[in-house]
């Protein structure tokens, strides 16, 4: 988005309301209210998982305890339980409906024609 390419991610992230705020509050689509604030969630997730993989942290970059952290914190700071009924956490957990919405297509997308070529 434009206000995403004009701030620095810090910056887009102090002005951004939560993405639960952005649905319950303001009426916005779930799926717009994630395509906003996926700047914010990927920087976010950054700022955890580094926080958690320095020296003093005694762990590895992408080790579960900081995914799992950076997932909750997600959680929490971003109200995602306010962005479905209260039964749909029954089924799905919030961690895994906001990382969902975090991925972009070229997260999850396959480059086949590329695979294929590298398989030969």
């Amino acid at each position: 988005t434009f206000v995403a390419s004009t701030f620095t991610p810090s910056e887009y992230a102090s002005l951004l309301p939560p993405v639960g705020d952005l649905v319950a509050s303001y009426g916005v689509d779930p799926e717009v209210a994630f395509f906003i604030a996926r700047p914010v969630l990927v920087f976010l997730e950054q700022k955890i998982v580094r926080k958690h993989s320095t020296p003093e942290a005694g762990a590895q970059p992408g080790a579960p305890a900081a995914v799992v952290d950076a997932a909750g914190a997600m959680e929490a700071s971003q109200l995602i339980r306010r962005v479905l009924p209260e039964a749909s956490w029954d089924v799905i957990s919030p961690a895994l409906y906001g990382t969902f919405w975090r991925l972009s297509l070229y997260d999850i997308l396959v480059p086949v024609e590329r695979y294929a070529d590298e398989m030969r």
